[in-house]
Protein backbone atom coordinates (compact mmCIF):
# COMPACT_ATOMS: atom_id res chain seq x y z
CA UNK A 1 0.00 0.00 0.00
CA UNK A 2 3.17 2.44 0.69
CA UNK A 3 4.35 1.39 -2.26
CA UNK A 4 1.16 2.83 -4.25
CA UNK A 5 1.29 5.89 -2.44
CA UNK A 6 4.86 6.30 -3.64
CA UNK A 7 4.30 5.57 -6.93
CA UNK A 8 1.35 7.95 -7.01
CA UNK A 9 3.35 11.15 -5.65
CA UNK A 10 5.79 10.10 -8.02
CA UNK A 11 3.66 10.43 -11.02
CA UNK A 12 1.90 13.74 -9.29
CA UNK A 13 5.68 15.16 -9.25
CA UNK A 14 6.57 13.86 -12.40
CA UNK A 15 3.04 15.90 -13.61
CA UNK A 16 3.56 18.84 -12.25
CA UNK A 17 7.23 18.70 -13.41
CA UNK A 18 6.11 18.36 -16.59
CA UNK A 19 3.57 20.78 -16.30
CA UNK A 20 6.32 23.65 -15.08
CA UNK A 21 8.22 22.70 -17.65
CA UNK A 22 5.52 23.18 -20.39
CA UNK A 23 4.34 26.36 -18.73
CA UNK A 24 8.30 27.83 -18.52
CA UNK A 25 8.64 26.74 -22.47
CA UNK A 26 5.37 28.47 -23.40
CA UNK A 27 6.44 31.84 -21.06
CA UNK A 28 9.86 31.37 -23.03
CA UNK A 29 8.05 31.65 -26.51
CA UNK A 30 5.90 34.44 -25.35
CA UNK A 31 8.46 36.36 -23.89
CA UNK A 32 10.69 35.38 -27.06
CA UNK A 33 7.42 36.84 -29.26
CA UNK A 34 6.95 39.62 -26.98
CA UNK A 35 10.67 40.67 -27.60
CA UNK A 36 10.77 40.38 -31.44
CA UNK A 37 7.64 42.11 -31.50
CA UNK A 38 9.22 45.16 -29.23
CA UNK A 39 12.43 45.15 -31.74
CA UNK A 40 10.52 45.41 -34.43
CA UNK A 41 8.34 48.43 -32.99
CA UNK A 42 11.28 49.37 -31.71
CA UNK A 43 12.93 49.71 -35.61
CA UNK A 44 9.49 50.63 -36.83
CA UNK A 45 9.65 53.90 -34.58
CA UNK A 46 12.66 54.24 -34.87
CA UNK A 47 12.00 54.60 -39.07
CA UNK A 48 9.00 57.12 -38.17
CA UNK A 49 11.51 59.02 -36.21
CA UNK A 50 13.73 59.28 -38.81
CA UNK A 51 10.74 59.97 -41.22
CA UNK A 52 9.69 62.58 -38.93
CA UNK A 53 12.90 63.97 -38.48
CA UNK A 54 13.23 63.95 -41.90
CA UNK A 55 10.04 66.10 -42.68
CA UNK A 56 10.84 68.20 -39.83
CA UNK A 57 14.68 68.91 -41.82
CA UNK A 58 12.83 69.70 -45.42
CA UNK A 59 10.19 71.70 -43.37
CA UNK A 60 13.20 74.07 -41.57
CA UNK A 61 14.58 73.92 -44.54
CA UNK A 62 11.87 75.32 -46.36
CA UNK A 63 11.04 77.82 -44.12
CA UNK A 64 14.85 78.89 -44.21
CA UNK A 65 14.35 79.31 -48.01
CA UNK A 66 11.00 81.28 -47.94
CA UNK A 67 12.54 82.98 -45.20
CA UNK A 68 15.42 83.90 -47.67
CA UNK A 69 12.83 84.35 -50.66
CA UNK A 70 10.95 86.74 -49.03
CA UNK A 71 13.33 88.67 -47.75
CA UNK A 72 14.64 88.76 -51.67
CA UNK A 73 11.02 89.70 -52.49
CA UNK A 74 10.61 92.71 -50.55
CA UNK A 75 14.24 93.95 -51.22
CA UNK A 76 12.64 93.48 -55.23
CA UNK A 77 9.59 95.05 -54.18
CA UNK A 78 11.40 97.81 -52.32
CA UNK A 79 13.42 98.78 -55.53
CA UNK A 80 10.63 98.98 -57.87
CA UNK A 81 8.88 101.27 -55.69
CA UNK A 82 12.35 103.20 -55.30
CA UNK A 83 11.93 103.09 -59.20
CA UNK A 84 8.61 103.82 -59.66
CA UNK A 85 8.96 106.89 -57.97
CA UNK A 86 11.79 107.96 -59.54
CA UNK A 87 9.66 107.29 -62.81
CA UNK A 88 6.98 109.46 -61.07
CA UNK A 89 9.23 112.12 -60.86
CA UNK A 90 10.21 112.10 -63.67
CA UNK A 91 7.02 112.07 -65.41
CA UNK A 92 6.36 115.11 -63.23
CA UNK A 93 9.31 116.69 -64.82
CA UNK A 94 8.45 116.30 -68.09
CA UNK A 95 4.84 117.05 -67.56
CA UNK A 96 5.96 120.63 -66.31
CA UNK A 97 7.65 120.85 -68.98
CA UNK A 98 4.94 119.59 -71.14
CA UNK A 99 2.69 122.31 -69.99
CA UNK A 100 5.21 125.07 -70.09
CA UNK A 101 5.48 124.70 -73.72
CA UNK A 102 1.96 124.48 -74.02
CA UNK A 103 1.59 127.68 -72.61
CA UNK A 104 3.79 129.01 -74.45
CA UNK A 105 2.39 127.87 -77.66
CA UNK A 106 -0.78 129.24 -76.82
CA UNK A 107 0.77 132.48 -75.65
CA UNK A 108 2.49 132.37 -79.72
CA UNK A 109 -1.15 131.41 -81.25
CA UNK A 110 -2.69 133.97 -78.71
CA UNK A 111 -0.04 136.31 -80.55
CA UNK A 112 -0.07 135.57 -83.74
CA UNK A 113 -3.79 135.58 -84.04
CA UNK A 114 -3.99 138.80 -82.34
CA UNK A 115 -1.66 140.14 -85.16
CA UNK A 116 -2.86 138.45 -87.96
CA UNK A 117 -6.85 140.14 -86.13
CA UNK A 118 -4.91 143.43 -86.29
CA UNK A 119 -3.52 142.69 -90.01
CA UNK A 120 -7.16 141.81 -90.92
CA UNK A 121 -8.30 145.06 -89.29
CA UNK A 122 -5.90 147.12 -91.11
CA UNK A 123 -6.32 145.42 -94.76
CA UNK A 124 -10.41 146.06 -94.04
CA UNK A 125 -9.46 149.85 -93.26
CA UNK A 126 -7.62 150.10 -96.35
CA UNK A 127 -10.29 148.48 -98.45
CA UNK A 128 -12.33 150.70 -97.54
CA UNK A 129 -10.55 153.70 -98.76
CA UNK A 130 -9.39 152.14 -101.86
CA UNK A 131 -6.57 149.46 -101.25
CA UNK A 132 -5.76 147.60 -103.91
CA UNK A 133 -2.94 145.28 -102.43
CA UNK A 134 0.76 144.62 -101.70
CA UNK A 135 3.36 144.17 -105.10
CA UNK A 136 6.34 142.81 -105.60
CA UNK A 137 8.66 146.00 -106.73
CA UNK A 138 12.60 146.90 -108.07
CA UNK A 139 14.76 149.16 -109.18
CA UNK A 140 12.98 149.79 -112.44
CA UNK A 141 9.59 150.44 -110.59
CA UNK A 142 6.37 149.17 -111.17
CA UNK A 143 5.07 152.67 -110.60
CA UNK A 144 7.64 155.18 -112.63
CA UNK A 145 6.39 158.93 -112.10
CA UNK A 146 7.16 160.70 -108.98
CA UNK A 147 8.75 158.73 -107.01
CA UNK A 148 9.85 160.95 -103.39
CA UNK A 149 10.79 160.70 -99.80
CA UNK A 150 7.61 162.71 -97.97
CA UNK A 151 8.58 163.28 -93.91
CA UNK A 152 6.25 162.00 -91.89
CA UNK A 153 4.58 160.26 -95.02
CA UNK A 154 0.46 159.52 -94.43
CA UNK A 155 -1.60 158.00 -97.16
CA UNK A 156 -3.45 161.10 -97.47
CA UNK A 157 -0.02 162.88 -98.18
CA UNK A 158 0.53 160.69 -101.44
CA UNK A 159 -2.74 160.77 -102.29
CA UNK A 160 -1.85 165.17 -102.41
CA UNK A 161 1.08 164.00 -104.26
CA UNK A 162 -0.21 161.74 -107.13
CA UNK A 163 -3.09 163.78 -107.83
CA UNK A 164 -3.88 163.44 -111.34
CA UNK A 165 -2.52 159.71 -111.36
CA UNK A 166 -4.37 156.46 -111.36
CA UNK A 167 -2.50 154.67 -108.52
CA UNK A 168 0.05 155.36 -105.46
CA UNK A 169 2.23 153.53 -103.99
CA UNK A 170 3.75 153.64 -100.11
CA UNK A 171 7.28 151.80 -99.71
CA UNK A 172 9.50 151.20 -97.13
CA UNK A 173 7.60 153.50 -94.71
CA UNK A 174 8.44 156.45 -96.21
CA UNK A 175 8.57 156.86 -100.36
CA UNK A 176 5.80 158.10 -102.56
CA UNK A 177 5.45 157.05 -106.20
CA UNK A 178 2.79 157.26 -108.72
CA UNK A 179 0.98 155.41 -111.82
CA UNK A 180 -1.51 154.74 -113.94
CA UNK A 181 -0.66 150.83 -114.58
CA UNK A 182 -0.25 147.74 -112.41
CA UNK A 183 -0.20 145.50 -115.24
CA UNK A 184 3.48 144.63 -116.32
CA UNK A 185 5.08 141.66 -116.20
CA UNK A 186 7.05 140.72 -113.35
CA UNK A 187 5.24 142.62 -110.63
CA UNK A 188 2.90 140.26 -109.25
CA UNK A 189 1.16 140.71 -105.97
CA UNK A 190 2.60 139.92 -102.97
CA UNK A 191 1.21 138.59 -100.09
CA UNK A 192 -0.41 140.82 -97.59
CA UNK A 193 2.22 140.24 -94.53
CA UNK A 194 5.43 141.26 -96.71
CA UNK A 195 3.99 144.65 -97.03
CA UNK A 196 5.23 145.47 -93.32
CA UNK A 197 6.35 148.46 -92.58
CA UNK A 198 4.63 151.22 -90.15
CA UNK A 199 3.77 154.51 -92.52
CA UNK A 200 6.60 157.44 -90.38
CA UNK A 201 3.75 159.34 -89.74
CA UNK A 202 0.61 156.41 -89.58
CA UNK A 203 2.03 154.12 -88.03
CA UNK A 204 -1.21 152.29 -87.66
CA UNK A 205 -1.04 152.02 -91.92
CA UNK A 206 1.51 149.66 -93.72
CA UNK A 207 3.81 151.82 -96.01
CA UNK A 208 5.34 148.80 -98.01
CA UNK A 209 8.40 147.41 -97.34
CA UNK A 210 12.19 146.87 -98.88
CA UNK A 211 10.77 146.15 -102.04
CA UNK A 212 7.35 145.96 -101.86
CA UNK A 213 4.35 148.81 -102.56
CA UNK A 214 1.01 149.38 -100.95
CA UNK A 215 -0.85 150.10 -103.77
CA UNK A 216 -3.87 152.61 -103.48
CA UNK A 217 -6.76 154.21 -105.92
CA UNK A 218 -5.81 158.14 -105.78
Amino acid sequence: MSYILVLVNAIVVVLMAMYVYENERRMGEILAKLDRTVQTVNSNLEGELSSIRSAINRVESRQTSMSSDTSSAFSRLTENVKRVQTVNSNLEGELSSIRSAINRVESHQTSMFSDISSTFSRLTLNEIRGYVGCFVDDSNRLLKHKLMVLDRITLEKCRHHCRGYRYLGLQHGQWCVCGDSLHRPGYPQASELLCNTPCTGEITRMCGAAWKNSIYEV
